[in-house]
């Protein structure tokens, strides 16, 4: 997969805190409807082009995964404030790395996660479901910090992932088990 942004920066620029949020407001959206999208697969792979951009799949996304994705490159419609608390908008680099993560995380019977904004203008990613609670919070493109518990074993961790994923495989094992 690969993400073309329209603008370049430094990943030590992207760290900085002045720098998580962007400079300008995002474009506002159509209500009612999405801004991204999706092209079919050609000899480039598939194509999701969305305001901030393009990303590109080796091969289509299944549905389910396109959804959640769909939800992540929406968060950069909202506009400053918008929990009426000061908060920034959502970095379109953040959600980028979000989308990434998703795309590698979600398997066939992995459940969807809540996409849910954060005020200083990342991305979180919650599971609450089969007794397990998993939390990631995307609030740098190269820093994930992950909180989960595990309430049939008393389990509980807190880590921050910094490009390695193979820590979360069992956590995404436990969450996809049927009770």
């Amino acid at each position: 997969m690969s993400i073309g942004m329209l603008e370049e920066r430094t990943s030590a620029d992207a760290l900085l805190d002045r720098d998580w949020g962007p400079e300008e407001p995002a474009p506002q959206r159509r209500a009612g409807g999405s801004s991204i999208t999706p092209h079919s697969f050609d000899s480039h792979g598939f194509v999701v082009r969305w305001p901030h951009g393009a990303i590109e799949f080796a091969e289509r996304p299944s549905e389910r995964v396109l959804s959640v994705i769909r939800k992540a490159l929406d968060l950069t419609a909202l506009p400053p404030n918008w929990d009426s608390y000061g908060a920034r908008t959502i970095d379109p680099y953040l959600v980028a790395g979000t989308v990434e993560l998703l795309h590698t995380l979600i398997g066939p019977d992995t459940p969807l996660p809540s996409i849910v904004p954060t005020s200083r203008g990342g991305v979180q990613l919650e599971w609450h479901c089969n007794e397990v609670d998993l939390e990631i919070n995307v609030s740098s493109p190269i820093r994930r910090k992950v909180f989960f518990e595990d309430f049939r074993s008393g389990v509980s961790k807190e880590f921050t992932l910094t490009g390695d994923l193979r820590p979360l495989l069992p956590i995404l094992n436990r969450l996809s088990q049927l009770d």
